[in-house]
């Protein structure tokens, strides 16, 4: 299911209604963005766009975001954990549950925000450093946006209503998430 909030009304949708699609627009200085949006159709009219994630120059990691939402859809949840010594950590990130934000109950660290913006120049350090002076704003941006904004919280009646067993395989927190670098994405080495 997808919630989608619209000035104080939400409206939920079941992921069967969706069309997907990948959206291409053009960016800074012509490099073409990539995002998937989820259509509702009314006949062949689109009656609701939703753009998920953000949009990206790597057309391959919102098609790894569109493959891992359609395999949750055709066979749920477990097939999308990336399993330790089983998966490739330098393909798998992109259609694989590899990354979780910290920020239950508390806000992003500045760490967390500088590798959520750097994230999308992953595998392309020349693109970070043409865009380091615009990404630099944006990281400032991001940060300001934080400091200002109220730490996420479950209600206690949802966290009532789903218990997270923490012994359970198929928890994934970020914890667990792999490290990305510029060149290459590995697994942590837990203490």
């Amino acid at each position: 299911m997808i919630v989608c909030s619209d000035g104080g009304s939400t409206t939920q949708f079941q992921l069967d209604d969706l069309y997907f699609d990948i959206v291409q627009s053009q960016g800074v200085v012509g490099l073409p963005l990539y995002e998937l949006h989820a259509y509702i159709l009314d006949g062949e009219v689109i009656k609701h766009d939703i753009q998920l994630g953000t949009p990206n120059i790597h057309k391959d990691y919102i098609e790894g975001f569109l493959l891992f939402i359609k395999t949750y859809v055709e066979q749920g949840s477990e097939p999308l954990y990336y399993r330790k010594e089983i998966d490739d950590p330098e393909q798998d990130y992109k259609s694989k549950l590899t990354y979780c934000y910290d920020i239950q109950e508390k806000k992003e660290s500045i760490k967390q925000s500088w590798q959520t913006v750097f994230i999308n120049h992953f595998q392309t350090p020349l693109y970070a450093l043409i865009f380091a002076v615009p990404e630099f704003v944006r990281f400032f941006g991001r940060r300001i946006t934080v400091v200002f904004s109220k730490p996420f919280c479950w209600s206690e009646a949802l966290k009532k209503e789903h218990v997270v067993d923490e012994n359970d395989p198929y928890s994934v927190t970020a914890k667990d998430n792999l490290k990305f670098g510029f060149f290459s994405v590995k697994e942590k080495q837990h203490e």
